[in-house]
């Protein structure tokens, strides 16, 4: 991360559940410096109200605590269905306790005194997933991109595509479609088969011999679709993925960023 440039867990919302006050004041000073917004909760039980509430986009919380623990916390957020990504803190290194903790699906197990220039690394990484998944928000380059400006980025995709499939065949899609989601952008092109190809089609003996076809082109023309969608996303991009039913004159294409 450059300097100056927003850090991704700007953008979450973290619970802290920890129950001795003075390390819950001291590290929450640490981690409101670095977090869109702070939940705090004094034990399991108080976490479990808190999480309740606020809906948390990570959890970050201390193993052994009165009332209820850590991983009892996590379990009954489990049981309710809540999926939220999990971070234990605790002064034990207890091979049992990890096995439980693993098996709840908790993310990271830190033993005490924390070191907070991994922790803070491993936030980041679960923020970058946390906001890939979202549906409020798409993640491109470390950038948030809002609703309005991926409809934009789209259109300009389905403009900037199309007008490349008929550059290069001579025959332009009758509908595009291309939808950007989590680090992939998905391009659906119908229509797009040559007179050529509609005639070798007409013995259906030849549908494996066009679908091949298709391929190839977009295979040939793998860097100049990649250099558009590369160009349009200001982020690296490459051909993951070509689906061709040439029946129905689909052809799927798939990127990854």
């Amino acid at each position: 991360m450059t300097q100056g440039t927003p850090s991704l867990l700007s953008h979450i919302r973290l619970l802290y559940v920890e129950d001795e006050a003075d390390t819950r004041e001291e590290f929450s000073k640490f981690l409101k410096r670095r977090v869109g917004k702070l939940i705090t909760g004094e034990n399991g039980q108080d976490g479990l109200k808190r999480f309740e509430e606020q809906l948390p986009d990570i959890i970050l919380t201390d193993l052994r605590m009165p009332g209820m623990t850590g991983l009892e916390m996590v379990r009954a957020l489990r049981e309710k269905g809540y999926r939220t990504p999990v971070i234990i803190l605790s002064a034990l290194s207890d091979s049992d306790t990890i096995l439980e903790a693993v098996d709840l699906g908790i993310v990271k197990y830190h033993v005490k005194p924390v070191d907070t220039t991994v922790l803070v690394t491993q936030l980041e990484a679960l923020a970058e997933q946390v906001l890939k998944a979202s549906v409020r928000t798409t993640l491109i380059a470390n950038q948030l991109v809002d609703l309005e400006q991926k409809q934009a980025l789209e259109k300009s995709l389905r403009g900037e595509i199309s007008a490349l499939i008929k550059e290069r065949s001579g025959k332009g899609p009758r509908d595009l479609q291309a939808f950007i989601h989590g680090s992939t952008v998905e391009i659906t092109a119908r229509g797009t088969l040559t007179a050529l190809e509609k005639t070798i089609l007409n013995n259906r003996q030849n549908t494996k011999l066009v679908e091949y076809s298709r391929r190839v082109f977009y295979l040939e023309s793998c860097h100049e679709l990649e250099a558009a969608v590369t160009g349009l996303l200001g982020v690296p991009c490459a051909l993951e993925d070509i689906v061709i039913d040439s029946v129905h004159e689909v052809d799927q294409l798939t990127f990854k960023f």
